[in-house]
């Protein structure tokens, strides 16, 4: 399932969850998608604010994106799902995307 991550970690607490193994927390809302094609879809301004939950995350790894320092591809695992994630998320604007 994919999500847009609307607030999450500092690139401090992004780089103290890998070494120091503490957990991150994501606060995340689900991306709408149409149910014939699966794409995602454009929410018109105005529309009531979506469901939005908290996600606490363990990181395993945290590549570069690109060469700007501030875009990640994170992979991890969520304790309280049982599951791994994957996730692209950008530290100075606090948001991105993660899938689990």
């Amino acid at each position: 399932m994919n999500y847009k991550i609307v607030t999450g970690p500092s690139k401090f607490e992004l780089m103290a969850a890998l070494f120091a193994g503490q957990e991150i927390t994501f606060r995340i809302a689900q991306i709408p998608t149409d149910t014939t094609s699966g794409e995602a879809v454009i929410v018109p301004a105005g529309r009531p604010a979506r469901d939005l939950f908290l996600v606490k995350a363990i990181v395993n790894s945290v590549q570069q994106e690109d060469g700007s320092l501030k875009s990640w591809n994170i992979e991890g695992h969520i304790p309280f799902e049982k599951k791994d994630f994957k996730a692209y998320y950008h530290t100075e604007r606090q948001s991105g995307h993660i899938e689990f």
